[in-house]
């Protein structure tokens, strides 16, 4: 239908509305139409000429925002154009077509005066950067690998190399690639970024393997700088992970650690933006312009990267390198002596019960050669792992008896080992059981002393002294070393150290060594005895005192110290020193250089041991400590830690030996010339523990199937040793030891001397002996009443005659060496050879400084004479209660007893001012100070009981005891010096065998098989990521031909068991049924449920390739959902695009 033509009046209205309005020009069907002829467009009269007058008038026109600004004061230049030339006559009503047709407007707008000014609208952009956009030509990307850097988005690396190899088979990629115009996210230790690459697949038409070239896979048959362009881990579908946080990891870092890092990283770099763009919108106020503000977005939760995304990328990493972290360990070695010890409580916290026990094997440095998990403490378990190690060293063990080697190579002479040492009887160690791979087995002192230790009440004050001279009965000291150290504390003025200072001292500038098995089981007897002698001693010093010894608890301090369980047990010790299982087959003391003694100026060589196994406790301890917080974790994330954190290990150990070592965190694969073998067969972690499982089993199964095929009756018992162990092995000396105290002896006269040396026979006669002698629990002791001991019967005559002649051979000794026993002092020339006075450096010299009082002492209770003196005497005030005494605590006792002193103090100030006299030396004590005093006070009173002397007898007793444990005898300058004491130089120490310098590259890759199963295992697949090799399985199921319902069945079942795995883990129950309300098929929760802001989705009516019609955030990966939701974005735009193009042309 022909619409009507418009009249004169109507075309002036409408010119004049356009003219005043912001349009550029009028809508489709209600602009002039172009008239065909050029005279007609021409025409001035004509409307057309008129419409084309006002556009060129609007678009002539100055209408941004910054001009008005600078016109501020004038009307506004975008609805009222008289504020500059207007050339159409429109705007301003002077055109004459419009006065003719509305001469009421053009008055109108004559008289209308301009209205007021209004400050323009300014829009400021948040400054968060944006997702960069993906290259949409594959020119762009293939063969190239660049970052692109932009202010207003994040980082963007192409990375597209050819140059690899397929990560199956090892051939060429294809020349065809595909683009990926999909970018992957890496995140960082700061702002994430963005990487885009190409789809590649192998050449290899049997292989056809498919990849993506940021692969980690793909990405480590690429050279080190084209690797060094991406830094990231990529594996499957999830994010990646930049190599700045696998380092961290790779250095004892936990995953929660890392990301709650980052999260804090990322908050404080969100705050600072929003922190800028509040401050440009407050400048552009305050300069008077109208700011439109926008909503600051939230924090971006995606670019935190989550516990499970580092977890994975930090298993694919150790997966790479854990071949070259086998060849750098298995490049150690050991020259002396091998230490070997388990530990029960680390592998607990892994999953599974395959493992129950850690086995640690430590070179005489303390390196550690191999770290395994075993099935149990058993040694059978331990034969594959020993046989490399002997391997290792280059030895060849006899096949038929794997004790005894063929060729010795360099193989250490011994091994210290916490059990099986020998059988625990009287000549039970020869050649049966006394090698361990062609290694002497020596038992460790440490390990000895702790089976005594735990047998012994834990709450007795005489403990601690009793393990101290314990120890001093196996180990000799040099005399000349603590010569020299107590002569440089005299020197520097050094005379407060507390316990802990003096033992570090003693470990670290004391050589020690273990001397004849006869002499240290004749020295632990006579300690023995004299301990016996004092509890019987203060029993009956109580039951004198009238005090009723019945029914006393442990705590009690007249409760024995050496009851039947520990005399049993120190004389089991006794067989195995006795045996030989502890001495020093040769030196066993390291020289690692000097050290200035606590800054003092004077420097005294220091000295490491190299015997026992208490360098494999402090790997445990270390283990331990980077375990504690790890509970139920993976057994490969478990080997991954462990690994690295023994590796880190032994670096640090080589750097402090002044050996050359990789920066700790790095893998051999990334560096040039470390020292690796060339081939290993060292296994790791539970890595070893499957196989020997797998070994016992095939073993066992092959010894059946002979049996069976022999038609022989099978014999289980010749197996079960693998299993099972036998009892001897599975309990080993300490449950021996224990089960050695519930067999009776015979009553049999009490012997009358300890000899000097004492032998197996010997050992028999005073455990009968001693049985009599420990007649004093509880229940057998005669009452005091019935019975009166004598103290003068304890010993029968002889014995103390034997000890005072150990006596005075002691004092003898110790007075031909130049020692005072009774001062602190120390005497003789032979120490000035250790001392080495150099003059004063730039260092804080603190004894120079405290000789010249140019330090202010402490204020202590023990200040001064006078100050000690009234201490002591408000500290015996029975008013004032004891600390820790009653219901009085430190701080109600410090008030009453500084109350107290402190009055006396201001009067002792108040009288020497009145007499006009000098003050007394009275200072003020601290709270702490006083505590510490008040420890130490208590101590000292508890001090007698503790070193057993309750009387006259007692005290000689034990004055005598101290001075023959510590006896040195003739001959310690010449074991120290040229014996079996000897100090050996480090530098002379070999630490690694026979290695080659290899190029990273020699290392070979993981298998695809290996990566496939490591990563796709049961207890590795996580929440929201999994591998493109499980991801194209589960492809391939889905092409082959069975029905669509058939297909979506195995589908969700797979899906339902892992949304039912992963909603066991984070404690999610499913919701139970309700009307009306719809639940999710896959996981069971209500469609509405969302977990950390993940909804369920519809994604469609009917299951597509690989993505599932409706999205469980406990089943599916979130890459779908995300996928689908941009999608569906432009697939919406591309409608608003087609419908705004037919709309308006």
């Amino acid at each position: 239908m022909t619409k009507e033509a418009k009249s004169g009046h109507q075309w002036a209205k409408d010119l004049h509305a356009f003219a005043k309005s912001r349009d550029k020009k009028l809508g489709r069907g209600r602009a002039p139409i172009k008239p065909k002829s050029a005279a007609e467009a021409a025409d001035q009269k004509s409307w057309y000429y008129q419409y084309q007058q006002i556009r060129e008038c609007k678009s002539t026109a100055s209408t941004t925002p910054i001009n008005a600004f600078f016109n501020a004061g004038q009307p506004n230049s975008l609805t009222n154009r008289s504020n500059r030339n207007c050339k159409c006559g429109w705007c301003d009503g002077t055109n004459e077509i419009l006065k003719r047709f509305l001469p009421q407007t053009t008055q109108a707008t004559a008289a209308t005066p301009n209205p007021p000014y209004q400050d323009p609208t300014v829009s400021i952009s948040v400054p968060i950067p944006q997702k960069p956009t993906a290259f949409k030509s594959l020119a762009d990307v293939q063969g190239r690998t660049k970052t692109y850097h932009n202010e207003r988005t994040f980082d963007l690396t192409v990375f597209g190399p050819t140059c690899g190899k397929c990560y199956k088979c090892g051939s060429n990629p294809s020349t065809q690639c595909k683009l990926n115009v999909s970018l992957k996210l890496i995140h960082t230790d700061r702002l994430p970024r963005y990487v885009q690459g190409v789809g590649m697949r192998c050449s290899n038409e049997q292989c056809n393997g498919t990849w993506q070239s940021f692969e980690k896979s793909y990405v480590d048959t690429l050279p080190k700088h084209i690797q060094m362009m991406l830094n990231a881990i990529i594996v499957g579908r999830s994010n990646g992970v930049d190599m700045s946080l696998v380092l961290r990891l790779r250095s004892g870092d936990s995953a929660a650690s890392v990301e709650r890092s980052s999260r804090a990283g990322l908050s404080i770099w969100h705050s600072q933006l929003k922190s800028q763009y509040d401050s440009e919108c407050k400048a552009k106020r305050g300069a008077g312009m109208n700011v439109q503000v926008e909503e600051f977005p939230p924090l971006d939760n995606s670019w935190v990267p989550k516990q499970e995304m580092l977890m994975r990328a930090f298993i694919r990493d150790f997966l790479t390198s854990r071949e070259g972290l086998k060849r750098e360990m298995a490049a150690l070695k050991s020259e002396h002596a091998l230490a070997i010890d388990h530990q029960a409580k680390v592998v607990k916290r892994a999953k599974g019960d395959d493992a129950q026990q850690s086995c640690t094997i430590c070179s005489d440095l303390g390196l550690v050669l191999g770290y395994y998990a075993v099935p149990t403490e058993d040694m059978h378990w331990m034969d594959t792992a020993m046989k490399e190690i002997v391997e290792r060293h280059g030895a060849v063990l006899d096949p038929d008896n794997t004790d005894q080697v063929l060729v010795r190579g360099d193989l250490p002479a011994a091994i210290f080992v916490d059990k099986d040492c020998c059988n625990g009887r009287e000549g039970g160690r020869d050649d049966s059981n006394k090698y361990f791979y062609g290694m002497v087995k020596l038992l460790d002192g440490f390990h000895l002393i702790l089976r005594i230790g735990r047998e012994i009440n834990s709450e007795h004050d005489r403990k601690a002294k009793f393990m101290t001279q314990l120890s001093q009965c196996i180990y000799t000291t040099c005399a000349d070393d603590l010569n020299a150290l107590h002569l440089v504390r005299q020197q520097s003025g050094l005379t407060d150290l507390n316990s802990k200072q003096k033992k570090y001292d003693q470990r670290v500038y004391v050589r020690r060594v273990v001397r004849k098995a006869e002499e240290i089981v004749s020295k632990i007897l006579l300690l023995l005895k004299t301990n016996i002698a004092f509890d019987r001693a203060a029993r009956m010093q109580f039951e004198l005192d009238g005090h009723i010894i019945q029914d006393i608890s442990p705590a009690h301090d007249a409760y024995p110290l050496i009851t039947k369980k520990v005399k049993s047990c120190v004389l089991q010790q006794c067989t195995h020193i006795l045996n030989g299982c502890v001495t020093d087959t040769n030196t066993m003391n390291l020289c690692t250089g000097t050290a200035d003694y606590r800054r003092t100026g004077f420097t005294l060589p220091t000295y490491k041991s190299l015997r026992g196994s208490s360098k494999v406790e402090a790997v445990h301890s270390v283990a331990d400590r980077g375990m504690y917080t790890s509970q139920n974790i993976r057994q490969i994330v478990f080997d991954a830690r462990m690994f690295w954190k023994m590796t880190n290990l032994n670096r640090g150990m080589l750097r402090r030996l002044g050996r050359s070592a990789l920066p700790d965190s790095v893998s051999p694969l990334e560096v040039d010339g470390c020292d690796i073998v060339e081939k290993t067969d060292l296994m790791f972690g539970f890595e070893y523990c499957r196989h020997v499982l797998e070994q016992t089993s095939q073993r066992i199964e092959d010894a059946v199937m002979a049996e069976l095929d022999a038609d022989v009756q099978i014999q289980v018992d010749d197996y079960e040793f693998e299993l099972d162990d036998d009892i001897d092995g599975l309990l080993g000396d300490d449950q021996t030891d224990a089960a050695a105290d519930s067999q009776t002896t015979n009553d049999t006269p009490f012997m009358t001397t300890i000899p000097d040396e004492v032998g197996f026979d010997s050992i028999a006669e005073i455990n009968d002996t001693l049985d009599e002698d420990l007649q004093m629990t509880i229940d057998t002791l005669p009452s005091l009443l019935d019975d009166a001991i004598d103290i003068d019967d304890i010993y029968q005559e002889g014995y103390d005659l034997t000890l005072s002649a150990c006596c005075e051979s002691a004092n003898a000794m110790a007075s031909e060496a130049g020692i005072d026993l009774n001062t602190t002092g120390v005497a003789g020339e032979a120490s000035e050879s250790f001392l080495d006075v150099r003059g004063v450096n730039g260092r804080r010299n603190v004894a120079l400084r405290r000789r010249q009082n140019q330090q202010t002492p402490n204020a202590t209770p023990e200040f001064n004479d006078t100050m000690r003196d009234k201490w002591l005497e408000l500290w015996s005030d029975p008013s004032i209660p004891q600390p820790a005494r009653g219901r009085a605590s430190y701080f109600v006792w410090y008030n009453q007893i500084h109350k107290a002193y402190s009055t006396w103090r201001f009067n002792e100030f108040a009288r020497a001012e009145r007499d006009g006299t000098t003050p007394p030396p009275l200072y003020n004590v601290s709270f702490t100070n006083a505590r510490m005093w008040a420890h130490k006070m208590k101590s000292r009173s508890n001090m007698a009981h503790a070193s057993g002397v309750v009387n006259n007898e007692t005290a000689e007793m034990s004055s005598n005891l101290d001075a023959t444990l510590n006896l040195v005898g003739e001959d310690n300058g010449e074991v120290f010096d040229d014996g079996i004491g000897a100090a050996i130089d480090s530098n002379d120490l070999a630490t690694h065998v026979a290695a080659s310098s290899n190029e990273p590259q020699s290392i070979p890759l993981p298998r695809a098989s290996d990566v496939n199963f490591a990563m796709n295992r049961p207890d590795v697949i996580d929440l929201i990521a999994r591998d493109d090799e499980l991801a194209d399985l589960l492809k391939s199921k889905k092409t082959k031909k069975r029905s669509q319902e058939s297909v979506d069945v195995s589908g969700d079942a797979e899906r339902r068991m892992v949304a039912r795995k992963n909603m066991e883990e984070l404690g999610i129950q499913p919701d139970l049924p309700s009307d009306g309300v719809k639940r999710c098929g896959i996981c069971g929760k209500n469609q509405s449920f969302s977990y950390n802001g993940i909804p369920h989705k519809q994604l469609g009516t009917t299951r597509s390739a690989g993505m599932p019609s409706r999205f469980c955030p406990f089943a599916d990966d979130v890459e779908i959902l995300k996928q689908f939701l941009t999608s569906k974005k432009e697939r919406l735009n591309a409608q608003k695009r087609k419908h705004k193009k037919i709309k308006w042309g």
